[in-house]
């Protein structure tokens, strides 16, 4: 991915809020959205539980070498897409994640909460990718939120909304963005990103969101290999995620990404408390059982904040195979750095 030159000015990182001046922004975005979206829904029609996605072209297709050659590597990023005064982050965060995106040559990302238009700086100037966004729009948000950026061609893009929802989170159509990515030799790669229902309250409603997502997965499987990334507002141990995994169990062999925390509760407290911690990650399923592990780490940590997640950063490699398809090709770890 490479950035088009963008005449915004880089500005200084600001002082990143912690305790009461993180309590205050939260509370005021917690009094400003109930306000706001109950005026703007009075006239805006639900939206349908399926659509086509918006889908803008830009990837070429891939050197099959070239591809086998290097590591397959995917972000998934709670962008945090409110207006800085809300978060008190630095104006530059988004070119910062973009940055990043472009020197890692990252080849799938998947980003949540892009709600307005500030946080889309993240991808706008990103060139040779194909843009999926879901088309989904309620009250005050740009779209849903969700959206997935490739450096192979969108093949097909579904956007999902859940029925199961509950308080203000119904305003931001939160649901799964689904891509079909046409990789080299004619192969596929299904992207589910997805966003959860938050808070400690809600566990029930995650649940039936899990129950939707494993059928909207079941009704797009063909046997192409899986990625499912995002934010899914729970963890390891809980009934949704639990039941999420197991799900997919006669899918192939499963990676989950296991980078610790996720998530800092001292900038927003919307889904604070212990296990909220642990909110999101990478899962991969391929079909073959000579599956190696990705490799999975923090884009950003505590001291270099570019949001109230922390983002995940994988890295994996597909193994040429030329009597199988790549659809049950292995994929095998990351080799590791030299040690001096």
């Amino acid at each position: 991915m490479e950035p088009e030159e963008s005449s915004s000015p880089q500005s200084e990182k600001s002082e990143k809020p912690r305790g009461e001046k993180s309590r205050v922004l939260t509370a005021l975005s917690a009094l400003a959205l109930p306000v706001v979206g109950a005026l703007s829904c009075q006239v805006l029609p639900r939206a349908p539980e399926e659509a086509q996605a918006d889908v803008t072209h830009g990837a070429v297709h891939s050197d099959q070498h070239h591809f086998f050659s290097r590591p397959f590597k995917c972000v998934s990023l709670n962008a945090w897409g409110k207006p800085d005064y809300i978060t008190g982050m630095a104006p530059s965060r988004f070119e910062e994640v973009a940055r990043f995106l472009e020197q890692e040559e990252v080849d799938v990302v998947a980003l949540q909460e892009v709600w307005f238009e500030r946080s889309r700086e993240i991808f706008l100037h990103l060139r040779g990718v194909d843009v999926a966004e879901s088309p989904f729009r309620d009250s005050l948000f740009l779209k849903s939120g969700l959206v997935t950026v490739s450096r192979f061609p969108i093949r097909e893009s579904l956007s999902y909304r859940f029925t199961a929802e509950s308080g203000i989170q119904a305003l931001a159509e939160k649901g799964a963005l689904f891509s079909a990515l046409e990789l080299p030799g004619n192969e596929t790669l299904h992207v589910w990103n997805i966003h959860l229902q938050s808070g400690n309250e809600s566990a029930h409603i995650r649940e039936k969101q899990v129950e939707e997502l494993c059928e909207w997965i079941e009704a797009k499987d063909d046997g192409s290999p899986l990625l499912v990334m995002g934010d899914f507002n729970c963890g390891p141990g809980s009934d949704a995620f639990d039941r999420f995994v197991l799900s997919l169990q006669d899918k192939g062999h499963i990676e989950v990404s296991n980078v610790g925390s996720t998530y800092d509760p001292s900038l927003n407290s919307f889904a604070s408390g212990e296990e909220s911690l642990v909110l999101d990650f990478v899962v991969s399923v391929t079909r073959s059982p000579l599956a190696g592990s990705p490799r999975f780490d923090r884009i950003f940590d505590e001291d270099d904040l570019v949001s109230d997640h922390f983002g995940i950063f994988s890295q994996m490699s597909f193994t040429e195979r030329r009597e199988t398809p790549l659809a049950v090709a292995k994929w095998v770890d990351t080799p590791e750095e030299p040690k001096e």
